[in-house]
């Protein structure tokens, strides 16, 4: 009776080991959140008629940037497979989103809803991250620009 609980308990032991070591982890390493008004990260809109013709435009911009690495021992993610690269969103609490549609009006946390908009969004990502490997991941939310302009 004795052999067979240390057959089992070795059998489990072994098994939580190599499931543990095999899995690959996430960890959020830094995360930053400001609202921008900079060409080199959000952009610019030129101007092509009027008497400004030839300006850009300066939008600002909900801007998140996320430092994520892979902890674990396999790749995250990969490429040419449609659906299996590392997804990131940003999920908003019903307050947020309530205040970007009384400030904006709309919920700028939708893509649909910047049909029409005059404004949109972006982002950049890596959708693989090799073990031991950091990524960097940003969000852009448009909010208008602050010049009047027609």
């Amino acid at each position: 009776m004795r052999k067979w609980f240390l057959f089992i308990s070795l059998f489990f032991v072994l098994f939580f080991l190599s499931a543990c070591s095999s899995n690959p982890s996430l960890e959020l390493v830094d995360a930053n959140v400001d609202i921008v008004k900079d060409k080199s990260l959000v952009g610019s809109i030129g101007i092509t008629e009027g008497e400004r013709k030839g300006d850009e435009l300066i939008p600002t911009a909900l801007f998140y940037e996320f430092t994520i690495k892979n902890t674990g021992n396999k790749t995250v993610g990969s490429i040419g497979e449609a659906d299996k690269g590392i997804e990131l969103k940003i999920e908003p609490k019903d307050k947020l989103k309530s205040v970007s549609e009384d400030v904006i009006g709309f919920n700028i946390y939708n893509p649909e809803d910047y049909n029409e908009s005059g404004v949109g969004f972006g982002q950049s990502f890596l959708s693989v991250l090799k073990s031991d490997e950091k990524g960097k991941y940003t969000f852009n939310y448009g909010l208008g620009v602050s010049e009047e302009n027609s």
